[in-house]
């Protein structure tokens, strides 16, 4: 839940720098991925993810370590109560297919 930044900076319970901060200074070189995101709510209750995918640019941009993102997609999570799916509203998917067609996204492989 949250913005990508949420995602990014959640510090952990026991204490210590959020995932992005420990990240990039325990491995300086390393270039990041951040797999397995996602905006969820509970199923039967349908919510606008919009604001969490319009908040990917921005943080990217800000993040250059981070060279990959992978959105986990599914109707039911195996806890069986949260929906990750992309397209849960209209609205949703809107944003999601923007956030995709961004050109940051057009890779050139070496």
């Amino acid at each position: 839940y949250g913005t990508f930044a949420d995602l990014l900076d959640r510090k952990p319970k026991n204490g210590g720098p959020g995932f992005y901060e420990w990240a990039t200074t325990k491995h300086k070189n390393k270039p990041l991925m951040i797999a397995e995101w996602g905006g969820y709510h509970r199923i039967g209750k349908k919510t606008d993810k919009s604001a969490v995918y319009n908040s990917v640019l921005p943080e990217l941009k800000k993040r250059p370590a981070i060279k990959a993102i992978v959105h986990f997609d599914t109707k039911a999570d195996d806890q069986g109560n949260r929906d990750i799916s992309i397209n849960s509203t209209p609205a949703s998917l809107a944003s999601f297919r923007k956030l995709a067609a961004n050109p940051i996204f057009n890779v050139k492989l070496a």
